[in-house]
């Protein structure tokens, strides 16, 4: 696991190099909770400055966690679907501080 991790920071880095790179994760919450997904060891800290993630998680461990990451900017909304069923999520759009 820690190879794949390795190599998609190092792809995500390249990527990045060449131009702006949206990276999109959705339901952080529904991931499987290892040591290694919680401690988000998959994203490199802090992100390339080319790098803007947008994730989604119902509020939690994982939404938490996320916004407490060097640069990251945490937003909450719920949306319709989030409000007619009862539930909330939360919508995390982080960036490096500029």
């Amino acid at each position: 696991m820690q190879q794949l991790e390795e190599r998609f920071i190092e792809m995500l880095s390249y990527a990045a190099s060449k131009r702006p790179v949206i990276l999109m994760a959705d339901a952080l919450n529904q991931f499987e909770r290892t040591d290694r997904v919680l401690a988000m060891s998959w994203l490199p800290d802090p992100l390339p400055t080319s790098v803007r993630l947008l994730a989604t998680a119902i509020p939690g461990v994982e939404s938490e966690r996320l916004g407490h990451r060097r640069g990251g900017l945490l937003t909450g909304k719920r949306t319709a679907r989030c409000r007619r069923s009862g539930a909330s999520s939360l919508n995390m759009g982080m960036s490096p501080t500029v």
